[in-house]
């Protein structure tokens, strides 16, 4: 594999994370919430792990 194409797909790589951090953030927001106050609104988490190239997203949707 050329050092082109590798590059690209790192950018691709990249591009989907971010792309799957943004949906987390749209779905909890940015203030903080607290479900005994907001109630039972859905909830996600972002998990990365570089050292063994791992990216988990956790949705709830009941909090």
């Amino acid at each position: 594999m050329n050092q082109r194409l590798k590059r690209k797909i790192e950018k691709r790589r990249r591009q989907q994370i971010c792309e799957a951090l943004d949906l987390c953030l749209q779905i909890n927001g940015l203030q903080k919430s607290d479900q005994e106050y907001t109630g039972n609104h859905p909830t996600a988490f972002c998990g990365f792990s570089g050292h063994v190239a791992n990216v988990s997203i956790r949705i709830y949707a009941r909090g």
